[in-house]
Formats: C-alpha cells, structure tokens, sequence
C-alpha cells in the first residue's frame, strides 16, 4: 500500500513537471523532475528513473541556451535588401 503511494506522488511530481514546462516555469520543472527521479530511485525503479533523465537532460539543456543567449541579438537568416 504504502510503495504505491509513494509511486502516486511520483507521477503528482511527473505531472507537475511536464505542466510547469510547458508553461515556461523551467526551474520549478527541473525541480519536480528531480523529486520523482528521486522516489524512484529510492523504490528500487532505477528503470524508470533512468527514462526520465532523458526529459529531464533536455530541459536543463534548454535552460542552459537560454542563459547563454539572453543579451544577444537575435541572428538574422537573410540580409535585408537595400
């Protein structure tokens, strides 16, 4: 009873992640993410804890090309004619 609980809340943190992300919050996405890898992993699910580094890594990826391109102007594809 109690281990399914536990999975419970991973999938709450799951859900939570996913949603945060896609509303922009990255940070607190990388956070739930870490929280249900985290019950995993502590389960005895490596498995499937394994699976989400995937998600999770793209994520940390996209925070970190966000961070090194704040400032910079945005390249253009073409020049403009004159």
């Amino acid at each position: 009873m109690l281990q399914k609980l536990y999975l419970i809340y991973a999938v709450s943190y799951l859900f939570r992640a996913y949603s945060r992300w896609g509303n922009g919050d990255k940070q607190r996405a990388v956070k739930y993410f870490q929280k249900a890898i985290d019950i995993y992993r502590a389960r005895g699910l490596s498995d499937i804890a394994d699976q989400l580094l995937v998600p999770f890594s793209t994520l940390q990826n996209e925070i970190k090309d966000e961070q090194e391109n704040q400032g910079q102007p945005e390249v253009e594809d073409e020049p403009k004619a004159k």
